[in-house]
């Protein structure tokens, strides 16, 4: 009786010490993974602010390692797929790469510092914009420039800065010019067609002379941000008078003869309303479009801002915006939507509210593996089970949305290789806008 007494002592001491010793582990765990995510934010904070500093362009390859570092460890932080000192490591990395490239842009930033401020100063001028395709094509220049700088290349660094700081400015001058007097210019052609130099040559005259003026300013002048703004209004305001001068005297100089029947004296009348009507919806429609470009281009950049380069490519065709899924994979001959795949339509459910009222198609696509009639089915079910999706989450409403099974007609990747086939089968979002 004495033993087992003892016995069972024992045993509760040993079952007390293995639960304090679990607890112990798991409280040095959630302390690991907690340390993993801060570490995580503060980099990917950094990275935000490396990138208003201009060093994704400054230091291209440094910097593209440290960005490829840091997705990958958020997704093994959201996957749980590496341990948390594997995922510290990628941190250790994408920190480091950050760093060299921090260094590496302040080396480019001494060598072609006219370069850099001429960029900035057409970034502020609203260039990437105006004028987005001319902006990247010289942002293509300077990143071949920095990546040799990177490298202590400097033997073409001297020519190439020179034209690059003369196309950032052209950029600048040119969008500071579209933002101030675009408006002007086309109220001053409406008013052109419409009859100003018969109606109103004189103040035609002097508009088109302050116009001419005001562009000489800004050559001269682009940084006097204060008289350029005065400047531009007055002749805004003025080629808007103008144009309502046009219409108005044209309206009320009509002459009748007496022979004239009143049928043609309203018609003619309706007609000139009419006229007026439609130039105003048209100047009006134009800011407008301008406006809603400008919204979409934001929502766009920040949707952007939302997906790793291996989970998502966001751009727009027409008036179609392809949110093309590339972390959407579906194992081979498989429509099921795992863990991974459900976070990622969470990110896509977010954008798709955002362009309300648009209607969206969801494309479904396979490998080449297998017959058409196979391939189809596959593919239209996989769009279902994505469309589902938005149904049950709310982001789209029914009659809003359509699912659409395309096979393997637009493959990303070569389907000779496992790799290419796994890209292929995937789902593409279309928002119709």
């Amino acid at each position: 009786m004495k033993f087992k007494n003892l016995f069972t002592c024992h045993s509760f001491l040993f079952f007390f010490l293995l639960a304090g010793y679990l607890q112990s582990i798991y409280a040095q765990e959630i302390s690991g993974k907690i340390d993993v995510i801060k570490e995580y934010q503060s980099l990917d904070k950094d990275i935000n602010s490396a990138l208003t500093n201009q060093v994704d362009v400054l230091s291209p390859r440094n910097f593209k390692i440290a960005r490829t570092y840091t997705d990958d460890a958020k997704k093994n932080i959201d996957k749980l797929t590496l341990l948390q000192k594997d995922i510290q490591r990628q941190l250790t990395k994408a920190r480091d790469y950050l760093n060299n490239a921090s260094e590496a842009a302040k080396i480019s930033h001494t060598h072609i510092e006219e370069v850099v401020t001429a960029r900035q100063q057409a970034v502020t001028a609203g260039a990437p914009i105006f004028f987005l395709y001319d902006f990247q094509k010289a942002d293509d220049l300077l990143r071949k420039v920095t990546s040799d700088l990177e490298i202590n290349n400097t033997e073409n660094s001297y020519q190439n800065s020179t034209l690059l700081q003369r196309t950032y400015s052209n950029l600048e001058l040119r969008s500071i010019k579209h933002q101030n007097l675009a408006a002007a210019r086309l109220t001053l052609i409406q008013a052109i067609k419409d009859g100003a130099k018969n109606y109103v040559p004189e103040k035609l005259k002097k508009a088109l002379r302050d116009y001419k003026e005001t562009l000489a300013y800004i050559n001269d002048h682009r940084h006097d941000v204060a008289q350029i703004e005065t400047r531009s209004r007055e002749v805004n305001e003025s080629a808007n008078q103008i144009l309502q001068s046009t219409h108005d005297l044209a309206t009320s100089t009509v002459t009748l003869t007496e022979d004239e029947k009143l049928e043609d004296q309203i018609q003619t009348q309706q007609s000139a309303v009419a006229s007026e009507q439609k130039t105003i919806r048209s100047l009006k429609d134009k800011i407008q479009a301008l406006e809603a470009e400008k919204a979409i281009n934001d929502k766009l950049e920040q949707a952007r801002n939302q997906f790793a380069t291996n989970e998502a490519e966001i751009y727009k065709l027409g008036n179609t915006v392809i949110i093309r899924l590339r972390g959407l994979k579906f194992p081979a001959s498989e429509t099921l939507l795992n863990d991974s795949s459900l976070k990622l339509l969470g990110k896509v459910r977010r954008i798709v509210k955002d362009f309300a009222n648009s209607s969206v198609v969801v494309e479904g696509h396979t490998d080449s593996v297998g017959s058409k009639v196979l391939n189809d089915k596959i593919s239209r079910m996989r769009a279902e089970k994505v469309k589902n999706y938005l149904l049950s989450v709310d982001a789209v409403p029914a009659n809003k949305i359509i699912a659409v099974g395309r096979a393997g007609e637009a493959p990303l990747a070569s389907n000779n290789t496992p790799e290419g086939r796994a890209q292929n089968r995937r789902a593409d979002i279309l928002i119709k806008l």
